[in-house]
């Protein structure tokens, strides 16, 4: 078999390591291997090890934003396929963009959205767009090649026993790990129950996956759903409100043994992290304090985690 190193417009005039990365970007999985491989047998890679034979191209299939025109954010959700399959990933992980038509990109974390039992040779992933992200999202579109490395979040814990009961907190982008945990859970024909609790601006602008999470409930690959919409009345309404409106239910479900994670933006994550303690403190006659104990006591044991999407 013939292996192919070099694309036809391998910049040699630029850093060695620039051009390798882009070697690793335009080779498929095969080729990268045997780079490895045989760069290891000389001696080892150049420089930064063989990080970057972590690297995988594949094709933009998709990319909608989210939320409607009408809406005052921008989230893109983005469908990456391989031809050769995609790289092993599960609903924890993290997708690094790397790199746009050949072109390298400060690297860009987004969270997966996706069982890969289910998509089988694609991923996909949120991308809330931002100030900072705005070069990134205009120069990403349908038929892009992208550069990318798979990675799992070692920080976030999502229940690998299909049979155990689950609480999902996810506000805006932070529910992509709960959409690929749900897909995860249908394609195993989980026993568990699952509850997702779930937060964004507007109703009729800011629901992602709504026609997904109704498809979900009607299948019952999703238990339950609570959503709170903060701009639809004149009072703020977020996912703390939620929790301790369904505190009984909650604790009821914590005490039989659910798991319970929170993905969300640094500040709704802080509230509804607060909303749970109220509602854990309420339930069972104790402090805040005593309340974070438990919880603390749950990350020990693996059963809560929470991340920022």
């Amino acid at each position: 078999m013939t292996i192919r190193l070099l694309p036809r417009h391998a910049p040699f005039e630029s850093d060695a390591l620039v051009a390798l990365d882009q070697v690793l970007a335009a080779a498929s999985r095969e080729q990268r291997t045997w780079l490895s491989d045989h760069l290891a047998a000389a001696g080892g890679l150049p420089g930064r090890g063989t990080k970057d034979a972590d690297v995988s191209v594949g094709e933009v299939v998709e990319y909608v934003n989210l939320n409607s025109s009408r809406s005052d954010r921008t989230t893109m959700h983005v469908a990456v396929a391989f031809p050769d399959g995609a790289p092993p990933y599960g609903p924890e992980s993290v997708l690094d963009l790397v790199g746009i038509d050949g072109e390298s990109v400060p690297a860009r974390v987004l969270p997966v959205a996706s069982s890969r039992r289910e998509v089988a040779d694609e991923v996909h992933a949120l991308m809330p767009v931002g100030a900072d992200d705005a070069s990134v999202a205009e120069r990403l579109r349908l038929g892009s090649q992208v550069a990318v490395r798979l990675r799992e979040d070692a920080r976030f814990h999502l229940p690998a026993e299909p049979g155990t009961d689950v609480i999902m907190i996810g506000v805006e982008a932070g529910v992509a790990p709960y959409r690929a945990l749900t897909q995860e859970r249908r394609a195993l024909g989980a026993g568990g129950r699952s509850w997702l609790f779930f937060g964004g601006r507007r109703f009729t602008h800011d629901f992602f996956y709504q026609l997904e999470w109704q498809a979900a409930l009607a299948d019952r690959s999703l238990t339950r759903m609570d959503v709170a919409f903060s701009h639809d009345q004149p009072e703020r309404v977020g996912v703390e409100d939620r929790l301790l409106e369904r505190r009984e239910e909650l604790v009821a479900w914590i005490e039989n043994g659910a798991s319970l994670s929170i993905c969300a933006a640094p500040e709704s994550a802080e509230r509804a992290r607060s909303g749970l303690l109220k509602a854990i403190a309420d339930v069972k006659a104790c402090s805040t304090d005593v309340a974070g104990g438990l919880v603390a006591e749950m990350a020990s044991q693996g059963r809560f985690s929470q991340r920022h999407p």
